[in-house]
């Protein structure tokens, strides 16, 4: 019996070669796309699961509303960063904290490696991202990534950083800095000091959002700023975690918080912002905050890459379906003749299931290996490391086998069970056809599915599109063109000045500027800062910008009242934006001139005289809204030298060979005046592209699934085409016999298709425009959903339909009606 089925299958293969390829190629094409959507949900899903106290570990995070934020009501801005008090006391005044971890990690962090034989001889590495962190050594208690081979080499959490000024190295890290020496007690220079390397540890797994590769002790940070762990001002970049001895005491533990908090701040910032503990497995899913990956995927993104998945599975399983109900007629006799012969209907049954079974585990096979290539050579793109894979186990293959049956009886089911219920005599017949009401309602059914998930995906494609060419191209408030910026190491203006000096000579730089962030670049910096206006004290959170007199010029900041910094008794001016004076109540921008406000700055509450008004500018993504800014004059705290270059839009190549030159002759006179230092140079328009990095992936991914949706999506309507021109093929031969022309013909075989689209289209539509409305809810500036996106991916799919069919409905519509008619 086995043997007899497996010589009709392969048979049938080699008859019907055209449709197994078309089956093939769709299952293989859907389960590669499943089998890399699979391993992506379970990559993202994986992230710090391991950790012993994983479930006990919070971050401490900050809601503010109010404070001049410019929110709705309800609306709160959502920050990480706490004080540089908080850490400690908490610690001391919460008994029902098991732990509290502080963790300030540094981005782009600069770390010179001294060369042993040569003194004088220093070689410097700057680790992207934040890599490297401010921490305890209770850290390691917490964050034990247990169960993923992480251990100490060298060392031990409790002494290798405890000291000030050590560092612990990761193995990726130490190799990268020494080879293969053991880098234990040779020094590092850290922020101009030296630091000495107290131990060696493992690297950490890819999915942590933890991914540090230095470990610097906390108390370096004490001696390195006095005064921040007695600090309520300030809110830079240092987080706090916590491990609760009982997580049923969260709210307990909250409303405590914010009992200190009220303590050591004013009644209005008590009263507007709110410290609540978030769990360590949200971290990875909540874009309300950032994380020290800076990626963060949602739990809805998640749940869209799955329906995208099962979308193109059951698409497939539709397509593998109408071309068996399309080939039904062929088969026929051959059921027939196993009936009649006594087979029983669940034999038939089984005989189409194996078949299938055999058609899937092929196909499945096929796509592991295809995915794994995906994965291996497009793995920037599905943000999948390259070595990673779900784990291959007992419960792997018996996920597989169920996955096999499942699409199996998704593609059989019905063509099967209408076959094997058909009459004998009827199967027999030559002219046997599936009249059953219930064949058309379902090719019909699929066709309109396949299409309005390829409708979904092309509307969803050309808003992310065109989403993001807004976020690129919308107008910032600042210059982002010809201007780039490199980095100041040294808080001597002496040098900054010489540096400037020689930029100027160059005539085709036309300003320079000295400052502590860039406007494209959120360098997380922000203060509380008050004023009275009428008799009250309005106390505001602002971004805070440290910046030289050149500033506005050299990024094209436009004052809208006021003047500029002077070169000289600028100490105690302050330049605002428009927004922050308005959130001071101020009734113009010309009324804010002259008036006093207070900051904490420089280790002081210092007062500053408003001399200045600028108009609003994004120094965030357009995801946040334009909040109060201000810029204060301070040279000695200067990171980052702007340069704009002179352009001419007419010059066309010559822009090219001026920018290189420029970049040339910047990067030779910065290594003259600041020698042995780290040089790199970045453009404003690059940071902001970089800014928009998420948008661009997600972009990207839903281009290349919407290709792949069109793809199934055509060869479903290819089955269907054929299936209808094989079932019409007399009355095709009647009406060519009594004169029908072949654009009759033809019309009549696409016009049902035309109606399908339509129908697709009014499904879609409004599914399109609520998902991808709540989707630009996630921009404070968005472009809009125009009609003519909708109105243009309905007339492509129909246009990509019409051309898939219309060369079958070509050749049915040209075949000699004699051969159609023979048997009649």
């Amino acid at each position: 019996m086995l043997k007899s089925l497996i010589i009709s299958y392969l048979r049938n293969l080699l008859r019907n070669y055209k449709s197994t390829l078309i089956n093939i190629l769709g299952l293989v094409v859907s389960l590669t796309c499943g089998l890399v959507i699979f391993t992506k949900i379970y990559y993202e899903l994986s992230f710090d699961k391991y950790h012993t106290n994983a479930e006990n570990t919070f971050r401490i995070i900050r809601q503010t509303k109010g404070l001049g934020l410019g929110l709705e009501a309800g609306e709160f801005e959502y920050r990480n960063a706490v004080y540089g008090a908080f850490p400690g006391t908490i610690k001391d005044e919460i008994p029902e904290l098991e732990n509290v971890i502080p963790v300030y990690p540094q981005g782009g962090l600069l770390v010179g490696v001294p060369d042993e034989s040569n003194a004088n001889d220093t070689e410097l590495f700057k680790l992207e991202n934040q890599r490297a962190v401010f921490t305890t050594p209770s850290y390691f208690d917490v964050f034990d990534f247990k169960t993923k081979g992480f251990e100490w080499i060298y060392g031990a959490p409790s002494s290798s950083l405890s000291e000030p000024f050590s560092v612990v190295l990761s193995e990726q890290l130490a190799t990268r800095f020494f080879g293969d020496e053991n880098p234990v007690g040779k020094t590092l220079e850290i922020f101009d000091r030296p630091f000495s390397i107290s131990g060696l540890v493992t690297d950490v797994p890819a999915n942590s959002d933890f991914p540090f590769q230095m470990y610097i002790s906390n108390s370096s940070l004490e001696r390195m700023f006095p005064g921040m762990s007695n600090d309520w001002g300030g809110l830079g970049g240092q987080e706090c975690f916590v491990l609760l001895k009982n997580p049923s005491q969260k709210d307990l533990i909250e409303h405590k918080i914010s009992e200190i908090h009220a303590q050591h701040v004013s009644k209005e910032i008590a009263e507007n912002r709110v410290f609540k503990l978030q769990p360590l497995g949200d971290i990875h899913y909540d874009t309300r905050f950032t994380n020290y990956n800076n990626r963060i995927i949602s739990k809805d993104t998640i749940v869209t890459l799955g329906f995208i998945g099962l979308f193109l599975l059951i698409m497939a399983c539709a397509n593998y379906a109408n071309l068996s109900l399309a080939r039904s007629k062929y088969r026929a006799r051959e059921v027939g003749v196993r009936k009649i012969m006594g087979g029983k209907r669940w034999h038939l049954v089984f005989q189409f299931f194996g078949e299938s079974v055999v058609l899937t585990t092929f196909s499945i096979l096929f796509a592991l290996l295809l995915s794994k290539l995906a994965i291996l050579f497009l793995y920037n793109l599905f943000g999948i490391p390259q070595n990673f894979a779900p784990p291959f186990n007992f419960i792997t293959v018996l996920v597989l086998l169920a996955f096999v049956i499942l699409v199996s009886l998704l593609s059989s089911g019905y063509p099967s069970l209408l076959l094997s219920a058909s009459r004998p005599v009827d199967l027999v017949k030559s002219g046997f056809e599936i009249s059953q009401k219930g064949v058309a309602t379902f090719t019909k059914s699929m066709v309109i599915v396949q299409f309005t998930i390829s409708l979904l995906m092309i509307i969803g494609t050309i808003s992310l599109y065109r989403q993001y060419r807004f976020l690129l191209n919308s107008d910032m408030g600042f210059d982002k063109v010809a201007v780039f910026n490199v980095p100041i190491p040294t808080n001597d203006e002496t040098l900054m000045k010489r540096f400037r000096s020689a930029l100027m000579e160059n005539p085709s730089i036309e300003d320079v500027s000295f400052t502590n962030s860039h406007p494209a670049q959120d360098a997380g910096n922000f203060n509380d800062i008050s004023t009275f206006s009428n008799r009250n004290s309005i106390t505001l959170t602002a971004h805070r910008a440290v910046a030289d007199t050149s500033y506005l010029e050299t990024y094209g900041l436009h004052l809208v009242a006021g003047e500029n910094f002077k070169l000289r008794d600028s100490s105690r001016s302050i330049i605002i934006n428009e927004e922050l004076a308005k959130q001071f109540n101020f009734t113009s921008p010309v009324d804010a001139l002259g008036k006093e406000v207070r900051t904490y700055f420089d280790g002081g509450n210092r007062r500053y005289t408003v001399c200045g008004v600028v108009k609003d500018y994004h120094y965030e993504s357009f995801h946040n809204k334009i909040r109060p800014a201000f810029i204060i004059q301070k040279l000695n705290r200067s990171r980052v030298a702007g340069i704009r270059m002179v352009t001419d839009n007419n010059a066309g190549s010559s822009n090219f060979n001026q920018i290189r030159n420029v970049l040339a002759y910047t990067e030779n006179t910065w290594r003259s005046i600041f020698q042995n230092e780290y040089y790199e140079y970045e453009f404003v328009e690059d940071r902001i592209a970089s800014n928009y990095a998420s948008e661009e992936n997600a972009s990207d991914l839903i281009n290349l699934f919407a290709i792949i949706t069109i793809i199934i999506s055509c060869l479903g309507i290819f089955g269907l085409a054929l299936y209808s021109s094989e079932k019409r093929s007399k009355e095709i031969g009647i009406r060519k016999i009594n004169g029908a022309k072949i654009s009759e013909v033809m019309i009549m075989l696409n016009k049902d298709l035309v109606k399908w689209v339509i129908i697709a289209f009014l499904i879609s539509s409004p599914i399109a425009f609520y998902v991808m409305h709540k989707w630009l809810e996630n921009f404070a500036y968005k472009t809009n959903l125009s009609w003519w996106i909708f109105v243009a991916a309905g007339i492509l799919v129909l246009a990509i339909a019409l051309l898939t069919v219309s060369w079958q409905s070509w050749r049915a519509a040209t075949k000699n009606p004699v051969e159609a008619l023979r048997y009649e």
